[in-house]
């Protein structure tokens, strides 16, 4: 698009609506690749209206899109509060419509495209209310762009906020929304906002432990990428397949650190990974840590740590740094206040349990289990079906055994799909990853309990629901509505 852009624009005498369409079409190119410099000229050059040289200034819309890679640049800066003054300048660039019908006296029609990518930079940071009432506004760009993206931007955010207040039903429903609305134009057999859509399905499956399926999404995505290029997408995509391969490999990172290493490479440039999810710098401290490559931890960890610096005033960002620099020294001063004040429940549990890990190698136990707790009540109340595993595995290594259902005792069913509501919780995880395919070692492996644990919440789904095969279980569960069984893939995404 860039190249597109750039060769028009050189021709003489081009009309002045095709001369801005295209100007606006670089601008929009240039806010997803990382070549901040040629960004950060065009940026000053379109800001103003003398800017061009040409003889009539630049439209509203060219002046809309200088302001939004203005604050794109910014924002990869890690300059939050400025940017987002820069975005919400771009959000309000439109001439007054006073002939439009219905319209009050100097009434302005907001560009929908940076209108959306302000909710985008506000959900980052945590300021969902504002998101929320912006997400709502209608569409009112007639250009395919704009609209496109109005039948599947609203719905991508709206998976975000749910997905950030562990509303995990909610955001796979909405980002479910967004794939079906998602526009299969001819020329554009991976269009952007299917491949964000995948990427948030890839990042709702994960959370809830379905390690497969998340591939899948993942394999999609990137059997695309060369279509739709390496910009945040691609960036996206390679932090979540890392995730994903760190997860089903058994907790070795070599295989993730593969895929995320250009990320590492990136980063002290193209900052807005780390703003983005406040999981992602604490994610790549702790990756590199894990394959011993103490000078890309190091890297992260000081950008990280200047970040933090930088935005004292949005506490999803200044808990995420602190927590990313603790992992690097083992501060557990800097892990606590983490957990204490991060606002995100998921990123919160994660610092605390990055937390007890170092209270528990300092033979602070008590303080360690007591963390513990607190964690695995934030991947609950998360929906973090794995993570809640995983912290139950460690309170057992340190000697307590945490009830993890919502009743003490459930009645046995009378078999067939009603019978699921008498399954405790860990029972119903072990009868999902049974119907994906999984091998009793790989369910013990995902849900970080025993074989011979498995075998015996296998024993007692068998008898609450008078099943006597997996593939009797399999139908009950697809008869109930759970997905069609699939076996989970174990082809490296990316």
């Amino acid at each position: 698009a860039r190249a597109e852009a750039e060769e028009l624009l050189a021709e003489p005498g081009l009309p002045d609506p095709l001369r801005d369409a295209a100007t606006v079409a670089l601008l929009q190119a240039l806010t997803e690749l990382p070549d901040l410099a040629a960004a950060q000229r065009w940026a000053e050059r379109l800001a103003s209206p003398a800017g061009t040289g040409q003889e009539r200034p630049p439209g509203p819309g060219v002046l809309a899109a200088a302001k939004a890679l203005q604050a794109t640049v910014t924002w990869n800066q890690g300059l939050i509060a400025a940017s987002l003054t820069l975005f919400r300048e771009a959000a309000a660039a439109a001439p007054p419509e006073d002939d439009a019908p219905g319209a009050e006296p100097g009434h302005r029609r907001r560009p929908y495209r940076a209108l959306l990518e302000l909710a985008a930079r506000l959900i980052d940071v945590g300021l969902t209310d504002e998101a929320s009432a912006l997400i709502s506004a209608p569409c009112a760009d007639d250009d395919p762009v704009s609209l496109a993206l109005s039948q599947t931007g609203p719905a991508l955010l709206r998976a975000r906020i749910h997905l950030a207040a562990g509303q995990v039903e909610l955001a796979a429903a909405e980002a479910e929304s967004a794939l079906g609305a998602a526009p299969a134009t001819a020329g554009y057999p991976a269009y952007p906002y299917t491949i964000l859509a995948r990427c948030m399905l890839a990042a709702i499956t994960l959370r809830r432990g379905d390690l497969g399926l998340a591939s899948q999404h993942l394999d999609w995505v990137s059997a695309r990428l060369p279509e739709a290029g390496s910009g945040r997408a691609g960036v996206l995509c390679q932090v979540l397949a890392a995730l994903v391969a760190q997860a089903r490999d058994g907790g070795r990172p070599a295989a993730a650190m593969g895929i995320a290493g250009s990320v590492y490479d990136q980063i002290a440039d193209v900052r807005w990974p780390l703003i983005y999810d406040p999981a992602v710098a604490p994610g790549l401290v702790r990756l590199a840590l894990a394959v011993g490559d103490e000078k890309r931890a190091s890297a992260v960890a000081e950008v990280a740590a200047e970040l933090g610096h930088r935005n004292p005033d949005f506490p999803i960002v200044t808990a995420a740094c602190a927590h990313a620099s603790g992992l690097l020294t083992s501060d557990t001063g800097l892990l606590e206040l983490a957990a204490r004040t991060q606002p995100a429940r998921w990123a919160s549990a994660s610092a605390a349990v990055d937390l007890a890990a170092a209270l528990a190698d300092a033979g602070r136990l008590t303080e360690a289990i007591a963390w513990l707790d607190r964690a695995y009540d934030g991947f609950v109340a998360s929906g973090s079906s794995r993570e809640a595993a995983r912290v139950r595995g460690m309170l057992r290594g340190l000697g307590v055994r945490r009830r993890h259902w919502s009743a003490a005792d459930r009645p046995a069913g009378s078999g067939g799909p009603g019978a699921l509501d008498s399954l405790t919780e860990a029972e119903r995880g072990v009868a999902e990853l049974a119907c994906q395919g999984l091998t009793n070692r790989e369910i013990a492996e995902r849900t970080f309990v025993s074989v011979n644990t498995v075998a015996f919440h296998l024993r007692n789904i068998y008898r609450k629901l008078r099943v006597a095969s997996r593939v009797q279980l399999a139908r009950v569960m697809l008869d109930a509505g759970h997905p069609q069984p699939r076996r989970a893939s174990h082809r490296p995404a990316l």
